[in-house]
């Protein structure tokens, strides 16, 4: 989900390009982050992953102790926490 593919406004490079944690590649500038926390969900553009790296942004620390906290994106725990934060939407449906 997004709204289409962004760059960094800060850069004088136009494609910032993917970020690889572990096994997850996420292509910066063209989705969203969602951070389960409590009963909220933080949303951010991923490429706030680049504007922390490399323009020394600090987010909220709000945000930092919801991302802390936050189950892997791929696990069961992660789709829990989204679940019980009101983000059933966020999920894909299962057809049967």
């Amino acid at each position: 989900m997004s709204a289409g593919w962004h760059r960094c406004t800060l850069c004088r490079f136009g494609h910032v390009g993917t970020v690889t944690y572990g096994r997850l590649q996420v292509s910066v500038g063209a989705s969203n982050l969602f951070v389960p926390a409590d009963a909220r969900i933080y949303v951010a553009p991923s490429l706030i992953v680049h504007t922390i790296d490399a323009h020394g942004y600090r987010p909220p620390e709000e945000f930092l102790e919801a991302v802390r906290a936050c189950p892997p994106m791929s696990s069961m725990a992660y789709k829990r926490a989204l679940l019980a934060a009101g983000g059933a939407s966020l999920l894909p449906s299962r057809r049967v």
